[in-house]
């Protein structure tokens, strides 16, 4: 018998038949991609479903013996947690996996678990060296933080309700700021006024602060070459530089000399930077009496144009001065290995994160600035 009810259903059936088999098909197929938004308790490896394991903050305290309070203390950098204890902590979460999850920190908190990263639009104001910026990641990541690069203009930095704003748009819990030369003059007291807490990245500040201990790596360096006997010590800085660091270095050159009873000499003020003008100012010092027998150089671009005038002067590696500088890494220049002052890169990574911790702990506390000590790579053969 023809059931016409029945000749209605049948292409209804099929097509939710369908339906089903696709959308079976499709979970299966791209499962891999979204179980973390629907099923974070399973992954799918090469066809098998498999278990994740997600660890707590309750394991890593079990397998340490400790409170799974002290391990969420020393997991967020809590000032009263020792650094032994923290160390233990921390490599067992990393041994472990471990893996704060943001998502529920802010929706119990209200905290965003974000640090950003302030820098000027004018790039010499905000310079930010690569191995800098991933020690910094990395140690914000140690302690449950994502790190986000931000720009503002002058304008906005000066602006009493701009620079607010452009705070509150962030969502940030803390800020790091990376502008070290010709700071707008009401940024720190907007910045101050501000319920956030913030520090200044290699600015010479007097509270608040991480950055390198430019004049005592210079007086190290100089003290060094008086050392290895050299009189005639000539500092060379040519950038013009509004950094700190450009008269801290002088300063501690000079004051190496003055201590040691040597005479300081300076050259930087050339009045052009024209490659052949430069060189015969170079030309100049090199011949004058006394000759020099080292230079300090403020950056390896004044090291690279004294390399090249000692080479051309004396091509004899025994009869050249000694060139040495200031650079994130052992330098060599012209297939010449160079005494090298390092930046304090990991170090100063370290001193920031810790800082910001306490900041974030009482926005309002004032913390004396850091000053992290340099190293002196010294090649071999010098």
């Amino acid at each position: 018998m023809h059931d016409p009810a029945h000749t209605i259903m049948m292409p209804y059936c099929a097509v939710l038949a369908l339906r089903h088999a696709i959308f079976f098909v499709m979970k299966w197929r791209f499962y891999p991609l979204t179980h973390g938004c629907f099923d974070a308790g399973f992954t799918y490896t090469q066809g098998r479903k498999e278990r994740i394991m997600h660890v707590t903050q309750k394991q890593i305290a079990e397998l340490l013996g400790l409170s799974q309070m002290t391990v969420h203390k020393a997991l967020c950098g809590h000032p009263k947690i020792s650094q032994k204890t923290r160390q233990r902590v921390l490599a067992m979460a990393e041994k472990l996996g471990y893996r704060r999850n943001t998502a529920a920190a802010t929706m119990r908190t209200g905290k965003t678990s974000v640090v950003s990263l302030l820098l000027s639009t004018i790039l010499h104001r905000s310079i930010l060296p690569q191995t800098f910026l991933f020690h910094l990641q990395h140690e914000l990541q140690n302690h449950g933080y994502a790190l986000q690069l931000e720009q503002l203009p002058d304008h906005t930095l000066n602006d009493r309700q701009a620079l607010p704003h452009a705070l509150q748009e962030w969502r940030s819990d803390a800020i790091l700021i990376n502008y070290h030369s010709e700071i707008p003059p009401l940024m720190k007291t907007i910045l101050t006024s501000q319920d956030i807490p913030f520090l200044w990245l290699n600015s010479d500040q007097p509270h608040d602060a991480v950055y390198p201990d430019d004049k005592a790596a210079a007086t190290l360096l100089c003290h060094t070459l008086i050392a290895m006997g050299h009189r005639h010590i000539v500092y060379c800085d040519t950038t013009r530089q509004t950094h700190y660091s450009s008269l801290a270095r002088e300063a501690g050159y000079t004051s190496a000399m003055k201590d040691a009873g040597l005479v300081p000499r300076r050259i930087g003020s050339f009045p052009t930077k024209e490659k052949h003008i430069l060189q015969q100012e170079l030309h100049q010092v090199l011949t004058a009496e006394p000759k020099p027998t080292a230079f300090i150089a403020y950056s390896p671009e004044e090291a690279v144009h004294l390399l090249h005038a000692t080479i051309l002067h004396a091509p004899s590696p025994e009869d050249r001065p000694l060139v040495t500088t200031f650079a994130g890494q052992p330098l060599t220049l012209l297939d010449v290995p160079l005494p090298t002052m390092m930046f304090p890169y990991a170090k100063m990574a370290r001193h920031a994160v810790e800082m910001l911790l306490q900041k974030l702990a009482d926005v309002h506390t004032k913390l004396p600035s850091r000053k992290v000590p340099f190293h002196l790579h010294v090649p071999e053969q010098t």
